[in-house]
């Protein structure tokens, strides 16, 4: 009988609206730090998002400057080969030499070792040379189709070996060197005119 008493039942009814109020008021925080968390999954979702397509962005830049690499390797290896090409179109140089001078020439190139470039048998240590083929590697050298491997050298006798533009020559009269010829690209165009 004493729980219908009017006052103790108006202080659990109070009681009962305080614990709603909390509730409530609990609840409310619940779904603000909810609400709070769901914003920052929303931020974090757009800044991903934002993220890959800059990623995406930076990727296709790269391609694009590797495609461009690419096209100007090919350009760069296409001008070279054209140039290649245009190389026997340069003018010819014209070589005056001597019947003489074209012998000795010969003779040097045919002891020059081609492929080491820098060694060569047409030296006293290995052949008699005489006055007159001296006098004529002289005018060779002032051609610049021979130099002194040893010049500068004490104690040392000439060894001729061929220049590039002796090389030049040979091939014009029709010697043939060896694919790896180390002068290869040094090859010029020449004429010689036979005085």
């Amino acid at each position: 009988m004493n729980d219908l008493n009017p006052v103790t039942l108006n202080k659990k009814i109070e009681l009962q609206a305080k614990l709603i109020s909390k509730n409530e008021e609990l609840i409310q925080a619940y779904r603000t730090a909810w609400k709070e968390k769901c914003d920052t999954l929303d931020m974090a979702i757009t800044e991903l998002k934002e993220a890959k397509e800059l990623l995406n962005a930076s990727q296709s830049a790269v391609n694009l400057l590797r495609q461009e690499l690419k096209e100007a390797k090919a350009q760069i290896t296409s001008n070279e080969s054209e140039l290649e090409t245009l190389r026997p179109l340069k003018p010819a140089k014209v070589i005056y030499m001597t019947h003489n001078e074209l012998n000795v020439l010969k003779d040097v190139n045919d002891s020059w070792h081609e492929n080491e470039g820098g060694y060569s048998e047409f030296s006293k240590a290995f052949i008699t040379i005489s006055k007159s083929v001296g006098g004529t590697l002289a005018q060779l050298q002032s051609k610049e189709l021979i130099y002194d491997c040893y010049d500068g050298y004490e104690d040392e006798e000439p060894m001729w070996c061929m220049t590039h533009l002796g090389a030049s020559v040979m091939i014009s009269e029709g010697h043939e060197y060896e694919s790896n010829l180390i002068y290869k690209k040094e090859i010029e165009n020449v004429n010689v005119v036979i005085q």
